[in-house]
């Protein structure tokens, strides 16, 4: 009456993911023992309540949290508190009854199984998953549930979630009307590997999200997934890999998740090897051409992969914006434009940009005309319900201030800042320049920055002023005239260089190159210097006979660095006291900043060590006066949070990995105008 086997053709009306689960066994894809608890179970439970819940909507204020929330609350305590009648009971735990236990009688596995058997749950481990015809990202969904009275309470759960808080605004926002819902049983397939697919996530590209352990960690933005973009037609791919310091797997003994530390040297390490997104890629293929463009999901499992569920999706058509300048290559997420004043506070109007977003925030980020992030994945339940509402959301981590302009392309992932009506129509106002610019190099077949609609690069004097007059200001904005200014010492504009090694080959994020030499050679017209330390990168690719442009200081191995080569290194305070016998010599002095502040500090390198260390700052003042005074010049690597600090000290060049360059140069620009700002207002 209430239970539905897998492979009834009922299942294409008893919601999404019913109808997905049987489409996949139809179509030859292997599926976990399960059964499915149909509408009509839900419809029967919830009819002596339905009144009383109407009653409840009827006087909801959908636009207040706390009126919300007593309802939700109200509702969810009458279902869990109602009983089921004694025949949906019985045929629910005939149905889980009958499911086998089949794992191997190892030692190991022997004593577990005799431990579930002493505590009642000698049962097999049960995924519950609700399915609705309408779109229903915020009902609740269990991964790891044992034992006869845990599933039944967890049924009354995911029944009960379609009345949560986020689940009746959401419906409210969409204008939905109230549906029963199935729920799809099977056993729980305790991933190693897990994520999605999405088979066309813009018209050319594939896109893989991939997590260690369970694809909770994924759906609720707990952690940030690893992304790979390949393209449908051409030989391109781009993988953005992410740090991952924990894994959630199904707990052995009870119902629930545990959380396993994933060791320190694979924190870092693509989750996914070759031989895996190949089998991904190959069966998104099959599937798109059985179901069309689509997201799966997938568990990896003893080199097994597994799909779970499918689900059509449609990639949405782009907007396109090119207001103002374009300062992030961000991760779309939810299609559409939108413009306003970035704010960094929940609940507030224009953009928001925060670390990271989940569906329990959802009251908030509606009021927003669009989001920004630092964190996130494209299939979490927020991004899903965020897509549903329209509201154009990217991940990216820009140098952004409250308040600052900005405009968003959520189906391009472009962020751009929008300068108001004076600085459009007066440039020199934004950064004045007192040299000449260079002339652009062009190779053939490359885009230039402003094709690709990368600002300018900025250089900005600061210099020492002589008192200035006390004239009243006018009210409206000047630019500062640089030339005007008194002499003395010139704290030399930061020169943002690009900073290339295997690594920052490996992840480079923005540019599909073969071969680091074709990465430094394309570099090199965006960044004033190029740093390439060859490090035994791509040689199959490079052809190293061919000249270098001479903004690009390449060596091929670290210990090239001393007194016959054109850098020198310093690694510790001791190597700064024979500085001078090197400098007629050697054009460049490199700071290597994490063995100087662990001399230092006896600390590692980390942003607090730079910034409130006193000693450190002036260690790398007092060098860069003497490199200043032969006119050479000085350069470190460093992170986008200590630029900054650097900047401040007048660290000619800042070399930064490759996906930072365009972020670096908008802080350092901004970092040297706050610098002049505040020389003006001394000497006002």
């Amino acid at each position: 009456m209430y239970i539905l086997d897998l492979n009834d053709n009922a299942l294409v009306d008893e919601g999404q993911h019913a109808s997905g689960v049987h489409k996949l066994i139809r179509s030859g894809f292997q599926q976990q023992d399960g059964f499915v608890l149909s509408k009509a179970a839900h419809r029967d439970f919830i009819s002596p309540l339905q009144s009383t819940i109407d009653q409840l909507l009827a006087n909801v204020d959908y636009e207040s949290r706390e009126s919300l929330n007593r309802a939700a609350e109200h509702i969810e305590n009458m279902i869990l508190g109602r009983p089921m009648s004694a025949d949906m009971r019985s045929e629910i735990l005939e149905a889980y009854k009958s499911m086998s236990y089949t794992a191997s009688i190892s030692d190991e596995l022997l004593k577990t199984k005799l431990r579930f058997i002493s505590s009642g749950r000698e049962k097999p481990c049960l995924s519950l998953r609700p399915s609705s015809s309408q779109t229903a990202p915020l009902l609740a969904r269990f991964t790891s549930i044992r034992g006869d009275d845990e599933l039944l309470f967890s049924i009354k759960k995911c029944w009960a979630s379609l009345f949560s808080p986020e689940a009746l605004y959401y419906r409210h926002k969409r204008q939905f009307s109230y549906e029963p819902i199935a729920i799809v049983i099977q056993k729980t397939i305790n991933a190693e590997k897990s994520g999605f697919v999405i088979t066309s996530f813009n018209k050319t590209q594939m896109l893989i999200e991939a997590i260690h352990g369970l694809v909770d960690t994924l759906r609720r933005n707990e952690q940030t997934g690893d992304k790979y973009f390949s393209h449908k037609i051409l030989d391109e791919k781009v993988q953005k890999v992410f740090k991952k310091t924990y894994k959630r797997a199904v707990d052995p003994l009870r119902s629930g998740v545990i959380k396993e530390p994933i060791p320190v040297r694979y924190q870092d390490r693509p989750v996914l090897n070759d031989s895996e997104l190949n089998k991904l890629g190959e069966m998104a293929n099959d599937l798109e051409s059985s179901f069309g463009p689509s997201e799966y999901e997938w568990a990896i499992l003893r080199g097994k992969v597994y799909i779970t569920d499918i689900k059509p999706f449609f990639c949405a058509e782009e907007h396109g914006t090119s207001e103002g300048e374009k300062i992030a290559d961000a991760i779309p997420v939810s299609a559409g434009t939108a413009k306003g004043a970035v704010s960094l506070q929940e609940g507030s109007s224009g953009i928001l940009f925060l670390e990271s977003i989940s569906e329990k925030m959802l009251f908030d980020l509606v009021k927003a005309s669009g989001i920004i992030t630092k964190s996130g994945n494209i299939c979490s339940i927020i991004s899903d319900v965020l897509r549903e509402l329209e509201i154009p959301y990217v991940i990216a981590n820009p140098y952004l201030q409250s308040g600052e302009n900005v405009a968003i392309d959520g189906s391009t992932g472009l962020v751009y800042i929008v300068r108001d009506q004076y600085e459009q129509s007066h440039p020199a106002a934004q950064y004045p320049s007192p040299y000449p610019q260079a002339q652009e190099t062009r190779i053939p077949g490359q885009l230039s920055d402003k094709d690709l609609g990368i600002a300018e690069p900025v250089s900005t004097d600061i210099l020492s002023m002589p008192p200035m007059s006390q004239e009243q200001p006018s009210s409206a904005p000047h630019p500062i005239d640089t030339q005007a200014l008194g002499t003395g010492e010139i704290i030399t504009a930061t020169d943002i260089g690009c900073f290339i090694n295997k690594e920052s080959y490996t992840q480079a994020k923005n540019i599909l190159v073969h071969g680091p030499k074709n990465l430094a050679v394309a570099m090199a017209s965006r960044a004033g210097t190029v740093f390439w330390l060859q490090d035994d990168v791509g040689v199959r690719y490079d052809d190293y006979n061919e000249p270098l442009p001479a903004n690009i200081i390449k060596l091929d191995k670290p210990e090239e660095f001393g007194p016959e080569s054109k850098a020198v290194i310093i690694r510790t305070p001791a190597d700064a006291s024979g500085l001078e016998k090197f400098l007629p010599t050697a054009k460049y002095v490199y700071f290597n900043m994490e063995n100087i502040i662990k001399s230092i500090t006896g600390n590692a390198y980390s942003l607090e060590s730079t910034v409130s260390n006193e000693t450190v700052r002036k260690f790398l003042r007092d060098a860069r006066q003497l490199v200043k005074k032969h006119g050479r010049k000085t350069m470190l690597f460093s992170t986008i949070e200590d630029l900054p600090e650097f900047v401040k000290i007048g660290i000619d060049i800042i070399f930064v990995p490759e996906q930072d360059f365009n972020n670096a140069r908008l802080i350092a620009a901004k970092t040297e105008k706050e610098m002049l700002l505040e020389l003006c207002r001394e000497r006002l």
